[in-house]
Parts: C-alpha cells; sequence; structure tokens
C-alpha cells in the first residue's frame, strides 16, 4: 500500500534530520513484503571517538551516583496515547492531558543530554532506556559495568500522564518502553556538576540512585525499607496489542 512518493517522503526525512545532526546518510535498499503491514525503516549508526573520551562501563565504580534524565516511559505514554486516545477518553482521562501524552514523541532523543554529560572526568557511564522501560535498562547498566546497583524507588520521576495511562490501563510504567530518557553514573563529587548541565539544556534530571560493589544485580529501597525490583520478560506496551 506504500507509495513511491511516501517512501521519497520518509528518505527526505531521513536526510533533513542527518543534515541537521552532520550524520552522513549512505543510503541503503528497500523492499516490499507481506511479513509487515506498515513501513519500517531500520538503521546502522557508526561513529568515531577518541580513546580518551571513550565512555566504557566499566570505568563505573563504587559509590558514583545514578542519574535519570527526563522520566520513565516516555515513548510508551506518547504511543499509547497516540494508538489508544479514544479508550483513555472513555476512561476518564481528560484530552488536555491526552493531547500532551502524545506530544512526548518529541523527546525522545537523548542527543542533548547525552551531549551536556559526555565528560569522562566526571561520568563513568551512559545507558539509554528503551524496550523493557526503567527496570530492565537498570539492570543492563549494572551487568555491562559490572557492579551491584541501589536505586531509591521514591526517586524515580514518572509524569503525571504517564501514571494516569498506566493506572487506567493497568500497566506499570517501570517495564514501559522508555526511549527518551538516559541513564547516567557520575562520580559523586561531580554529581551537582553534571545535573546543573543537563539542567541548562532544559532538561530534566533526578539522582535515583548508586553503584554499590563490584557484581551483578539490583537493590531497590522504598523509604527506609528493601523493596522489590521488578523484573519483565516482555515489555509492558505488548499487553495493549
Amino acid at each position: 500500500g506504500s507509495t513511491a512518493a511516501y517512501v521519497q517522503h520518509v528518505m527526505q526525512e531521513l536526510k533533513t534530520v542527518s543534515e541537521k545532526l552532520g550524520i552522513t546518510l549512505c543510503g541503503g535498499h528497500t523492499e516490499i513484503t507481506d511479513a509487515v503491514s506498515r513501513p519500517v525503516v531500520s538503521g546502522m549508526l557508526a561513529g568515531t571517538v577518541s580513546r580518551h573520551n571513550l565512555m566504557d562501563k566499566h570505568r563505573m565504580a563504587r559509590g558514583d551516583r545514578i542519574l535519570l534524565t527526563k522520566g520513565v516511559a516516555v515513548e510508551g505514554t506518547a504511543v499509547i496515547a497516540r494508538e489508544f486516545d479514544r479508550k483513555l477518553a472513555s476512561l476518564g482521562m481528560a484530552r488536555t492531558a491526552i493531547e500532551t501524552a502524545r506530544s512526548f514523541l518529541s523527546n525522545i532523543s537523548i542527543l542533548r543530554e547525552a551531549r551536556a554529560a559526555s565528560d569522562p572526568a566526571m561520568v563513568s557511564a551512559m545507558h539509554d532506556v528503551t524496550e523493557g522501560g526503567l527496570a530492565t535498562a537498570v539492570e543492563e547498566l549494572g551487568i555491562a559495568g559490572g557492579h551491584r546497583l541501589e536505586i531509591d524507588m521514591d526517586k524515580i520521576p514518572v509524569f503525571p500522564e504517564t501514571a494516569e495511562i498506566c493506572r487506567l490501563m493497568k500497566l506499570d510504567p517501570l517495564g514501559l518502553i522508555g526511549s527518551g530518557s538516559l541513564l547516567i553514573c557520575c562520580r559523586k563529587q561531580h554529581t551537582d556538576t553534571v545535573m546543573h548541565r543537563i539542567a541548562a539544556e532544559g532538561i530534566d534530571v533526578a539522582c535515583i540512585g548508586k553503584v554499590r560493589g563490584k557484581g551483578t544485580g539490583v537493590t531497590a529501597v522504598r523509604g527506609s525499607e528493601t523493596a522489590a525490583w521488578p523484573k519483565f520478560e516482555v515489555d509492558e506496551i505488548t499487553r495493549l496489542f
């Protein structure tokens, strides 16, 4: 059902964004198959960085603070608001809140906060949140860095629109696809500086935990008590489709 004009439109959008970000678009090829019901674009991005500026998660160390930009489930909130807007409205969600949630789609890039935090003297690791939400991303970060992590559940930022959507659709925001958020491990003494740099970009950031000793696993705390860290075999959004 896709026309040649639509394919050209998609390529023009890719070209426009690539030029804006200084990326060389090398092209590729197009296939038509009955295995998919809508256009799907797949790509690979390769870049170079000096060894001195390389962010290697193995530089993670005990005492590093864990930061999270924006809030959980940015992409998941936008997708659900766009795909299930009528259902959300029928469940009582205000139209203004649905529109706000739909607009989250414009915030799924983590480029600005990554650039603001890309100082190897202060930051030891970065990891973007995607499928499986924050819960999965935190586990992945700890495994990649070879350290146990401690997360304060009370400090995890959740947008009110996300909280309402998840309540109405009976989903856990911690397991909902979260493109748009970046996990950052920074040295304890540089926490305020890194957070200030990110805030200067107009991006919310919160300190949600710290790096413990060598090993793997996530310890969660709520108040003064230990809490269970959730695990998700598949992303929460799959329960809606």
